[in-house]
């Protein structure tokens, strides 16, 4: 065999008692691709874990495209660890062309490191702070951060992920856009232009500021020419819409054909004339916060 592509979700124990010795034992490969999300207890992979693993029992590997996260608990041993630090990693490896993503919050430490050009389609658990180059494949993004956002955060996105379809999103902190900026005005110049996701079939907002999902559905500041399916919290979405009665929000729901929002006791009608077009799924949305989620509502 010369050629592999090999993805794996696992742990600790699935990455060095599995998949380690596996690849060891193809000592011919002259290209392999590599897409590994493990949990770890106090540490991260880095260039010169994959190095030391792999590379050096590959003497023929010609092209190595590779995306390894490490989600790790923070400790005393990782709290202080930098994107630069990460990025050294590579230094005096063969495979020196390569970026990282390092996010952390109270609990946790996810490392993302790649190999460039990025080739890989999924990209989960990032936030605000990646690299400002062209994920050219990527087609899923979970974005989740702890900090307040401005719209030039989503003019990078839109910028470095081109060919985005499902955008998950999150953010523990309000958005920071004054209310003259967010909404519309004919009688008034923009204060940004509009950005574009042109690809974008699928939008998830998890428990973020209200203004955050009056912002995406808002035609004049972000445009979703092909969003087939809208998850969203039911309050969060009546807050947007002004109960559903918000004019600049309205076009865009207006050609949703899928909305998915969390059990409510009785559905108005200003719902279903907003969401015309619109299928229903009225299900629990998934809270991967717990007891993090904040209260825009106070």
């Amino acid at each position: 065999m010369k050629s592999l592509s090999l993805s794996m979700i696992g742990d600790f124990f699935d990455y060095e008692m599995k998949i380690v010795p596996f690849l060891r034992r193809m000592p011919n490969l002259t290209e392999l691709t590599l897409d590994i999300y493990s949990k770890r207890l106090t540490s991260i992979i880095g260039g010169k874990q994959i190095h030391d693993d792999i590379i050096v029992h590959m003497s023929q590997l010609q092209t190595f495209n590779f995306h390894v996260t490490t989600e790790s608990v923070l400790s005393q041993a990782i709290q202080n660890l930098t994107k630069e630090d990460v990025q050294r990693t590579f230094t005096n490896v063969k495979y020196e062309n390569a970026d990282c993503i390092l996010v952390k919050n109270n609990v946790l430490v996810t490392c993302h490191v790649f190999s460039l050009p990025f080739m890989f389609d999924r990209l989960r658990c990032i936030d605000s702070t990646f690299p400002s180059i062209t994920f050219q494949r990527v087609t899923f993004l979970e974005l989740r951060d702890s900090t307040s956002l401005t719209f030039e955060v989503f003019v990078r996105i839109a910028r470095c992920f081109p060919v985005l379809k499902i955008f998950h999103f999150c953010s523990l902190k309000p958005l920071l856009m004054s209310r003259n900026e967010l909404e519309f005005d004919d009688d008034q110049q923009e204060s940004y232009s509009a950005i574009e996701f042109p690809y974008l079939t699928s939008l998830q907002i998890y428990y973020s500021d209200p203004r955050y999902v009056q912002l995406f559905l808002t035609k004049e500041k972000i445009r979703l020419p092909h969003l087939e399916k809208l998850t969203v919290g039911y309050n969060f979405l009546v807050a947007a819409t002004n109960n559903f009665t918000r004019k600049t929000t309205r076009n865009t729901c207006a050609n949703v054909k899928m909305l998915h929002i969390d059990e409510i006791n009785e559905c108005s009608t200003e719902l279903y004339n907003y969401f015309p077009i619109a299928a229903f799924c009225f299900d629990r949305i998934h809270n991967f916060l717990g007891d993090a989620q904040p209260n825009f509502f106070d």
